[in-house]
């Protein structure tokens, strides 16, 4: 029977699963009570070895003790898993802390102190990326970089590019409305959720993510006035064949 959550009826059941890996059993039996109340299936592993064999899974939490301060071990889950993974530490209030995990490869980033209702943010934002209809036009060359949203293919120079679902979610998102810059708690309220809005280290170091991968010149920047895509080389092909 599912626990009521500060005397309120549970939410409804949602089809994103959540695997909880910590070696921690009280933050364990916490979040797994907490998230389930919210209508998360989840489950806990407490090694890395394990996360490996849960690629069906939707979101990742990690507890950073895990890592042992060995962010190589992160960029590495991530680049296997595939999946979100939001790191629970106890330096996220150190910025330069808070930008290697970022770059590493998470998607969010919280002290283990924060409001785990912050943490159902985080996974109802990742809920909603995973539910966005493509856009209309899902074909676009940008410079030597083609993209092909609706078959979720990333080419540069005609080789795949490796992207996690908030670099795709990001290059989407500008991509809909590509003339315009966009600001940064515009990009965060669409990607992160409204309630990430002044977390403006996700964005500045997620586009150094995705320039690392498709080029530095991919995005654009402009001091106050946000990010796009490259102009000039932006199409849409009506034609592209199908594979």
């Amino acid at each position: 029977m599912t626990e009521r959550v500060n005397g309120e009826e549970p939410a409804k059941q949602s089809s994103t699963q959540v695997v909880i890996a910590t070696q921690d059993q009280e933050m364990s039996a916490e979040m797994d009570i907490f998230l389930r109340n919210y209508g998360f299936q989840t489950e806990t592993v407490s090694g890395l070895n394990e996360v490996g064999n849960v690629q069906r899974r939707r979101v990742l939490i990690l507890d950073e003790d895990l890592l042992n301060r060995n962010l190589t071990l992160l960029k590495d889950l991530s680049d296997s898993v595939n999946i979100p993974v939001v790191v629970l530490g106890k330096h996220a209030e150190n910025s330069s802390r808070h930008s290697a995990i970022l770059l590493a490869g998470a998607d969010y980033y919280f002290d283990k102190t924060r409001s785990p209702e912050l943490i159902a943010a985080c996974i109802k934002a990742i809920e909603r990326r995973l539910l966005t209809e493509v856009p209309q036009l899902p074909y676009y060359k940008v410079g030597d970089v083609e993209i092909n949203v609706a078959k979720d293919k990333f080419l540069k120079k005609g080789e795949p590019v490796r992207l996690t679902l908030t670099e795709k979610s990001v290059i989407t998102y500008l991509l809909n409305d590509s003339p315009r810059y966009h600001p940064a708690t515009e990009i965060l309220s669409a990607v992160w959720g409204p309630d990430f809005c002044e977390e403006t280290d996700y964005v500045r170091v997620y586009a150094r993510r995705v320039r690392t991968k498709l080029g530095h010149d991919f995005l654009e920047s402009k001091w106050r006035a946000g990010y796009r895509v490259k102009q000039g080389g932006i199409t849409t092909d009506p034609n592209l064949p199908q594979s």
